[in-house]
């Protein structure tokens, strides 16, 4: 564990630095956390640009390298909930609530409706030029996430994608039922 996180953190960037590996044995699926030093060991900062992708690409690269287990879903059971912070709680119950309504939604004003009878705020963000959405976010009472925060899928390009997925699958069915009802 500890050669693979080494090479985690040379890979995205984080060399002659101090670091913390900490190995997590309390839960059902063994993992751990690197943290690094964004100082160098010469007092220098190390540039940030594009460390989160770069630190998830290299993830998956080293998952494959090593056949490590790799994470299929968000799996909420494994989420010990009693345990998270107040702001964190509330992000889990908009994903919880998102997943629960976003099956029944046929598109954005319905899932906005329906999120809205569970207490939860839709915002949209518009280009001040176009006037085109071009962002989301979801709000529980003070507390407010950007919908890529509660889960990349509820982003509003992932929405996008779900709700033309789910008419374009609609339109099949119909077609399809069309083409029975006719023979």
């Amino acid at each position: 564990m500890v050669e693979i996180a080494e090479q985690n953190l040379e890979r995205i960037g984080l060399v002659d630095t101090q670091y913390v590996i900490a190995k997590h044995t309390d839960r059902g699926h063994l993992h751990m956390h690197v943290i690094g030093n964004r100082v160098d060991n010469e007092g220098h900062s190390i540039a940030e640009g594009w460390l989160g992708l770069r630190g998830k690409k290299v993830a998956q690269e080293l998952t494959r390298e090593h056949r490590l287990k790799a994470v299929q879903t968000k799996d909420l059971a494994l989420t010990h909930k009693d345990s998270l912070q107040p702001a964190e709680a509330k992000r889990y119950q908009i994903y919880e609530t998102i997943v629960e309504s976003l099956d029944k939604s046929n598109d954005f004003r319905d899932l906005e409706k329906r999120l809205l009878k569970r207490g939860i705020d839709t915002q949209f963000r518009y280009n001040p030029n176009t006037h085109e959405p071009e962002g989301i976010s979801f709000r529980l009472g003070i507390q407010c996430y950007k919908g890529g925060q509660i889960d990349r899928e509820f982003s509003l390009s992932g929405l996008e994608q779900h709700f033309e997925a789910k008419h374009l699958a609609q339109k099949q069915e119909q077609q399809i039922s069309l083409g029975y009802s006719r023979s």
